[in-house]
């Protein structure tokens, strides 16, 4: 009712048309302009913002390794002596062999060297800590710049003996 009274009061439908015509293409053209420059204008950025940021956390995460693996070759390591064959590395699970050679890290569990390496290695998540209570083997200085290695790893005193051997 609305629209043919204003159609009636203030023009024809030949002029109607044309400006509803009009009116649609110039809504298909901010559509498309939308669609076909905007939006994957838009996307390329984003992706390009999350490449950077992946590759900043990989950088990030290969210092991090270096650091650890820099502790680790810090910490001592002894052979295997034999009161110690009846305990077991909590890694590979399989008992110790008199004369391997054990890294005792700061909270005093000992694991095989080759098997801490591997697991250090392995998954950065999980590598920079010990495998049984999980203290880490860098903790980051105040600035959280540069790792450092764990004061108690300085100096530690060797296992007690297996206890019923």
């Amino acid at each position: 009712r609305f629209l043919a009274r204003y159609l009636d009061s203030s023009m024809n439908t030949t002029s109607f048309i044309v400006g509803f015509v009009l009116a649609a293409s110039i809504l298909v053209v901010i559509v498309m302009t939308l669609q076909y420059v905007v939006i994957p204008w838009h996307d390329k950025r984003l992706r390009m913002a999350a490449e950077g940021t992946a590759a900043d956390r990989a950088e990030q995460s290969a210092l991090e390794l270096a650091s650890v693996l820099a502790a680790f070759a810090m910490l001592p390591r002894r052979a295997v002596t034999e009161h110690e064959t009846a305990a077991e590395c909590p890694i590979c699970m399989s008992g110790y062999q008199e004369s391997e050679q054990i890294v005792t890290l700061a909270c005093a569990h000992s694991v095989h060297v080759g098997c801490m390496e591997q697991w250090i290695s392995k998954d950065s998540r999980r590598g920079g800590a010990c495998v049984i209570c999980q203290q880490p083997l860098v903790t980051l200085s105040a600035n959280g710049a540069s790792p450092s290695a764990a004061p108690s790893q300085i100096a530690l005193p060797p296992p007690p003996p297996h206890p019923g051997l």
